[in-house]
């Protein structure tokens, strides 16, 4: 007999419960891959931010000036500026909600260069006041074409009495660096402005580049300074340092990512351990029965360590498939505001489907240790016996 053999032929000995141990770990290494993977994304969302991008708003989060555009572009080290304003609303019903982003195009291109639209695509918008560009993932998702009028449900009231507002599709947008980005859209912040009731020429916040990321603590510092009497103080902040604030705000999510993630594998590794030394128990005899025939030390430790292998490796494989079908869905099922980072991502980084194998790995090994140590000392008139 195959020591192959002699390890599926252990494994099948209890079939229930070596069914019901794997299920247990393929759901911890589920667990696992969703929670690290998720925390994963949140962290390189937060890192892939822009250091040179400062985004100032008011500590009251009120509306400011148009006018301070102007001033912030005065501060040394501030290289271009751009006003930004919201307007939220939905496309059909509640379920389906938008933020679109009021800018001047010019402004807001020169701030973000990096974002990737087609000479054909802005040249429309610039000429389009009615005109929105779409991101990509949002484009996709509702399969809008270039001409397509899109009806807009907010609570922004028209001058007209409506709060219905009718976009021309003009093009699409790419925003490589920032992809949670590529899932909102852009408006003519003139057109949003001469249309509503409320907060005429003002600005929810600015977009303002620096020079030298190395200065955009000093620039942002400098900004603030300058309107520290005015009737809307400023709070400016590198966009890098916003979103590490985004997630501190969220709680600390590695820490209870990790405490959640460790008690979930110390209590799998206790019911391997427990599962692999009741195995053990049940079968000394069989044990001694193969010591007696010829069998060394070695292939007795080579069946014991390779049914714990397979277990925890097929219980991995099992949980690390799983999350590779539910993480793109993910972000659906923690909502609009937390899920949004992770719309478009299908997948948690590699790096933690490697961590999660090297673990079952090292588990595998933890969990036949005992059963190991006690097979090396088993006298084989005591396993025979043992019946």
């Amino acid at each position: 007999m195959t020591l192959a053999k002699l390890i599926v032929t252990g494994l099948m000995y209890k079939r229930v419960r070596t069914l019901l141990t794997v299920l247990s770990i393929a759901v911890a290494f589920l667990l696992y891959s969703l929670l690290i993977g998720a925390n994963a994304v949140f962290n390189q969302v937060a890192d892939s931010a822009r250091d040179d991008l400062l985004i100032v708003t008011s500590r009251t989060r009120s509306p400011m000036p148009v006018a301070y555009l102007t001033r912030i572009a005065e501060v040394p080290g501030v290289r271009s500026v751009a006003k930004v304003s919201w307007l939220g609303g939905a496309y059909q019903d509640a379920k389906n909600p938008l933020g679109l982003m009021a800018v001047d195009p010019e402004e807001l291109f020169r701030v973000n260069p990096d974002w990737s639209v087609s000479a054909e695509h802005r040249a429309a918008f610039a000429a389009t006041r009615t005109g929105v560009l779409l991101g990509r993932r949002l484009q996709q998702k509702f399969g809008w074409k270039v001409g397509d009028q899109i009806p807009v449900m907010s609570r922004t009231f028209r001058s007209d009495g409506s709060t219905t507002w009718n976009f021309d599709v003009v093009g699409v947008y790419d925003n490589v660096r920032e992809p949670a980005m590529n899932d909102g859209a852009i408006i003519h912040y003139a057109y949003l402005d001469e249309s509503r009731v409320a907060n005429k020429g003002a600005a929810d916040m600015y977009f303002a580049a620096v020079a030298d990321p190395k200065d955009a603590a000093a620039v942002a510092d400098n900004i603030d300074k300058g309107f520290a009497n005015s009737s809307s103080a400023t709070a400016s902040q590198p966009a890098r340092d916003l979103a590490r604030s985004f997630n501190r705000r969220l709680g600390d999510i590695s820490l209870f990512v990790n405490a959640v993630v460790g008690a979930v594998f110390f209590t799998v590794l206790l019911l391997a351990c427990t599962t692999m030394m009741q195995s053990f128990r049940e079968r000394t005899v069989e044990i001694g029965v193969l010591r007696a025939i010829g069998f060394s030390h070695a292939p007795i430790l080579l069946v014991v360590f390779g049914e714990a292998f397979l277990i925890f490796a097929s219980g991995a494989i099992v949980g690390i498939g799983a999350a590779l079908f539910v993480f793109p869905s993910l972000s659906t099922l923690l909502g609009t505001g937390v899920g949004a980072l992770l719309n478009g991502v299908q997948r948690p980084p590699m790096e933690v489907f490697v961590v999660a194998l090297l673990t079952a790995l090292v588990f595998s090994f933890v969990s036949a240790f005992p059963p190991a140590v006690r097979a090396l000392r088993l006298q084989v008139t005591e396993a025979l016996m043992a019946r």
